[in-house]
């Protein structure tokens, strides 16, 4: 984000609820809701299990919008030979492993590619939402 975006963003979570905060923010989760759809677009399929675990996380309170894939919200772990953690059950996480790389293959991001392909025009609706609602 741009470093005016930014500032406006942090006054809007000093500001409360007010009418530019409620505009803002839904703004905010439109643009989330883009990234997410191109992000499931740019997704390799395997399985078809990491497009489906594509979601937008809405955090109203903090004005805060994230996109994740295959990151659930409690991860139990047991330990593993040597220092190395491994999730219990059977559930696959791989997200990761896909966007940056593993030792043995090369990553494919999707995650990244779509939050930059789009940055600019969420960008521009958040602040353009704002000046609306200035005026």
């Amino acid at each position: 984000m741009h470093a005016d975006l930014n500032k406006a963003v942090e006054k809007l979570r000093k500001a409360g609820t007010g009418e530019i905060r409620k505009k803002a923010y839904g703004e905010l989760v439109k643009g989330g809701k883009v990234i997410c759809e191109d992000a499931k677009k740019r997704a390799p399929v395997l399985t078809g299990d990491l497009k489906e675990s594509i979601k937008v996380k809405e955090h109203e309170k903090d004005l805060f919008v994230a996109v994740e894939a295959d990151y659930p919200k409690t991860v139990k772990y047991r330990k593993g030979k040597g220092s190395r953690k491994s999730p219990e059950g059977g559930r696959v996480y791989y997200a990761f492993a896909m966007e940056f790389g593993t030792r043995k293959d090369p990553a494919q991001p999707f995650l990244g590619p779509a939050l930059e392909a789009n940055e600019d025009e969420v960008e521009e609706r958040i602040l353009d939402a704002i000046e609306e609602a200035l005026i």
